[in-house]
C-alpha cells in the first residue's frame, strides 16, 4: 500500500503542477484575446473550432516547454533508493517546471501588448531584435514604464508559483516514508506503465494528433487567415522558428521607385480592343465555370507540340490544336509552389525555403478560389495524395476552397479500392481523374451554380509507378519518367472522355498546365529557359478557340487572366497579368537556392546575391546560355544596354517587392 501512496503522490504533484501551467497558458491566450480583438472579426467564425486549435497547441506548446520536467518527474526510478524523493533532486525538477512555465507565460504576455506594433505574433527571428539594439538598458527601462502594471502582474504570478511550488514538495517530499520503501516488482511495472502513458501522451500531444508534425500552418483548419494568431500561441511560435532563416528587409529603391518599375496592383476587367483572334474567342467565349489541372511534371520537352522529337503525348497535342496555348513559364520548381502561383499569383521567390513552412505560412493573399466562392461559385480542391501532404488541404481551406477532396476522400467513397500503387505519391492519376469529374458533376447538380476546380495529378512523379496493364503498351522513352508522361496523357484523355459526358463540359474553361518540369536530356532544355517551360493551355469546348501568339505566358498570369474572362469588376494584387491586358509583359520570374531569375521578351536574366552579380543572355541568339552580355555591356549598342539595366531594375524591384509585402504582410489591398 505504502508503494502505491508514494506513486500515486508522485503522480498527484505532477498532475496539480502541470494543469497550473495549462490553466496559466490558456489564460494567457483569453488576455490576448480581449486586448486584442479589435484587430479580429469572428463574426463568420466556429468559436468552437478556434477553442478546440487553442487546446491543441497548448497541449503540444506544454509537451515542448515541459518535456525534462514531465521525464523527471515520470521516469520509473522510485525503487532506487532516496534517489527520487532526494531534496536536491525535488528542486532540480521544480526548477525545470517554474523555468518552463514562466517563459510561456511571458512570452505570450509579451505579445499581448506587443501585437498591435508588429501585427502578428513574435517569432524567433524577432525576438532577436532586442540584442541588435544598441541600448539596450534604456530599451528595458521604457518597456518597464509603458507596460508597469503587466510587469508587475506577472512578478506577482511567478511568485505565486513559487510559493505554490515550495508547497507541494514539502507535502511530497517524505523522508522517512521514502526510506521506508522496499524493492517491489509490482510497483516498478506500474511506474514503467504509468511512465510510458506520459511520455507517449505528451509526445501524441506535441504532434497535434496528425500523422504529421504539427506545425504553424495547421491553425488554418481551425479559422480563417485573418484569425489564425487566436488559435496559435507565442511560446509555440517562437520555438518552431529557432534556426530559421531570419528574411531581411530589402531596400534598393524607394517604395514610389519600386510601384513606378515594377506594381503588382491590379484593375480588373481590362479594356482592349486590339486582342488577336484566339485572345479575342477566350474573351468572348462566356464560360461560366473553371477547371485547373495542374499536371505533375509536365514540361514542354516531354509535349510534342513543343519538342517534336517527343512522342508521349498524343492526346495533349491534340488537345492543343484546338486550344489557344503557350509554351509557358513555371514560377516555382516544386509542386507547393504551382497553387501560389496559379491561384494567388504569387511566385516562388524565396527558394532558400518552403512557404508553407516559413514564418508567412499564414499570410492572407488574395486568392482566384476566394474571389470566386464571395461571387457565388462553388469551389472545390481535388489532390490525388494523403490528406496533409505537402499542407495543400490547409491551404485550400486557408485560400476560400469549400471542399476538399484527397486520398481520404477517396477511400472513403471508394472502400477497397486498388488505385494506390505503395510507394507512390497518392492515388493513381487516370481513376482519380475520373473521380475529380464524378464528384464536380454531383456538386454541380446538387449546387446549380457556376463552379471552380483545383486538381492536382501525381503518377508522373518519383518514383514513376504505373499499373502494370500499361507498362507493355504505352512507349518508354531514355528518361525513367517519360513512360509516366505517356499514362498521364492517358488519364488526362479519360478525363475529357468523361467530363464531355456533363451537361456543365461546354460552359467550362480548362486551363491545363504543369506545377514544375521535370527531368532533362540536356540540350536548351536543361538551361533556365528550358527548366521553367511547361504548356500553358486554355481549352474551351463550347467556344472552339484554337491558336496561339508570341506572349510569354505564367503561372501567375492565370488568375488575373480568368477573373478578367469572368468580367468581374475588382481590384487585386497579382504578380502576374491578364493576357487579354494591353500591357501585359513577357516577363518570367523566379528563384532558385542560388539565384533569382528574371525573362523579359528573349533576354534572361540570373542574379546572384541579391543582384550583386549579374548574368545575362540573350536567349534568341544564344539558346544555350554562353554568351554573357554583362561582360560586354560596355559595348553594345545604347538601345540594347539600356534594355538590359531596366530589366536589372526590374529585377531588382520584384524581388523588394516580394520581400517587404511579405515581411509586412502587405499582400492583400485591405494591408
Amino acid at each position: 500500500m505504502k508503494n502505491r501512496s508514494l506513486i500515486a503522490s508522485s503522480y498527484k504533484v505532477f498532475g496539480i503542477k502541470y494543469f497550473l501551467s495549462f490553466i496559466l497558458l490558456a489564460l494567457t491566450q483569453l488576455i490576448f484575446w480581449m486586448i486584442n480583438k479589435s484587430y479580429f472579426n469572428l463574426a463568420s467564425e466556429s468559436i468552437f473550432k478556434i477553442l478546440k486549435g487553442n487546446l491543441i497547441f497548448i497541449l503540444s506548446t506544454l509537451s515542448i516547454y515541459l518535456c525534462v520536467f514531465i521525464l523527471l518527474s515520470t521516469l520509473p526510478v522510485i525503487s532506487l533508493k532516496k534517489f527520487r524523493y532526494d531534496s536536491l533532486y525535488q528542486k532540480f525538477t521544480s526548477f525545470f517546471w517554474l523555468a518552463a512555465t514562466f517563459l510561456m507565460v511571458f512570452f505570450n504576455l509579451v505579445d499581448v501588448f506587443w501585437y498591435e506594433t508588429i501585427g502578428s505574433r513574435s517569432s524567433f527571428s524577432q525576438l532577436l531584435v532586442f540584442f541588435a539594439v544598441e541600448s539596450k538598458l534604456s530599451f528595458i527601462f521604457s518597456i518597464i514604464k509603458t507596460h508597469f502594471i503587466p510587469i508587475v502582474l506577472l512578478i506577482a504570478v511567478f511568485c505565486l508559483l513559487i510559493f505554490l511550488c515550495k508547497r507541494m514538495d514539502k507535502y511530497f517530499y517524505r523522508p522517512k516514508e521514502s526510506l521506508d520503501y522496499k524493492y517491489s516488482r509490482q510497483g516498478l511495472i506500474c511506474e514503467i506503465i504509468l511512465f510510458l502513458l506520459v511520455v507517449g501522451g505528451s509526445f501524441w500531444f506535441y504532434r497535434g494528433y496528425y500523422k504529421r508534425c504539427l506545425r504553424p500552418i495547421h491553425a488554418g483548419y481551425f479559422s480563417s487567415l485573418k484569425n489564425t494568431d487566436l488559435v496559435l500561441n507565442t511560446p509555440y511560435i517562437l520555438f518552431k522558428t529557432i534556426g530559421k532563416k531570419r528574411t531581411k528587409r530589402i531596400e534598393f529603391y524607394s517604395k514610389d521607385k519600386v510601384e513606378e518599375l515594377f506594381s503588382i496592383d491590379r484593375n480588373l476587367p481590362t479594356q482592349n480592343t486590339k486582342l488577336s483572334p484566339p485572345l479575342r474567342c477566350i474573351k468572348d467565349s462566356g464560360v461560366k465555370n473553371v477547371v485547373i489541372l495542374q499536371v505533375e511534371s509536365l514540361s514542354a520537352e516531354y509535349v510534342g507540340s513543343y519538342n517534336p522529337d517527343s512522342k508521349f503525348t498524343p492526346f495533349i497535342d491534340s488537345l492543343i490544336k484546338k486550344s489557344v496555348s503557350w509554351k509557358g513559364w513555371a514560377n516555382g520548381n516544386h509542386t507547393m509552389a504551382a497553387p501560389l502561383s496559379m491561384n494567388s499569383s504569387f511566385p516562388q521567390y524565396d527558394a532558400d525555403k518552403y512557404f508553407f513552412r516559413s514564418e508567412e505560412a499564414n499570410t492572407e493573399m488574395d486568392s482566384l478560389s476566394q474571389m470566386l466562392k464571395d461571387h457565388g461559385f462553388d469551389t472545390s480542391f481535388f489532390f490525388a495524395d494523403k490528406n496533409g501532404s505537402m499542407y495543400l488541404d490547409v491551404y485550400a481551406l486557408q485560400s476560400g476552397f469549400d471542399a476538399y477532396y484527397g486520398k481520404n476522400e477517396y477511400d472513403r467513397d471508394n472502400p477497397n479500392n486498388s488505385d494506390y500503387i505503395e510507394g507512390t505519391w497518392g492515388i493513381l492519376d487516370e481513376p482519380f481523374l475520373k473521380y475529380s469529374v464524378e464528384k464536380l458533376d454531383q456538386r454541380y447538380m446538387e449546387n446549380k451554380k457556376p463552379f471552380y476546380s483545383y486538381i492536382i495529378t501525381s503518377t508522373s512523379h518519383h518514383p514513376f509507378l504505373i499499373p502494370y496493364e500499361y507498362k507493355t503498351s504505352l512507349p518508354q522513352g531514355p528518361l525513367q519518367i517519360h513512360q509516366t508522361i505517356a499514362y498521364e496523357d492517358v488519364a488526362i484523355r479519360e478525363f475529357f472522355k468523361l467530363a464531355s459526358t456533363k451537361e456543365w463540359y461546354k460552359n467550362t474553361i480548362f486551363i491545363i498546365a504543369a506545377d514544375h518540369t521535370g527531368m532533362s536530356q540536356g540540350g536548351v532544355w536543361a538551361t533556365p529557359l528550358g527548366q521553367h517551360s511547361i504548356p500553358i493551355i486554355f481549352y474551351t469546348p463550347g467556344a472552339e478557340c484554337s491558336g496561339t501568339d508570341d506572349k510569354l505566358v505564367s503561372q501567375v498570369d492565370i488568375f488575373p487572366t480568368v477573373v478578367d474572362i469572368l468580367g468581374i469588376k475588382t481590384h487585386i494584387l497579382a504578380y502576374g497579368k491578364s493576357i487579354f491586358d494591353p500591357e501585359h509583359q513577357n516577363i518570367g520570374l523566379t528563384s532558385s537556392s542560388i539565384s533569382y531569375i528574371f525573362v523579359e521578351d528573349n533576354y534572361l536574366l540570373q542574379c546572384f546575391d541579391l543582384c550583386s552579380r549579374v548574368e545575362v543572355f540573350d536567349t534568341s541568339k544564344d539558346p544555350l546560355n554562353q554568351d554573357d552580355l554583362m561582360k560586354k555591356i560596355e559595348t553594345l549598342p545604347q538601345k540594347q544596354k539600356d534594355k538590359i539595366l531596366n530589366i536589372i531594375e526590374k529585377t531588382r524591384a520584384s524581388i523588394q517587392q516580394f520581400n517587404n509585402r511579405m515581411l509586412d504582410k502587405r499582400t492583400t489591398l485591405s494591408k
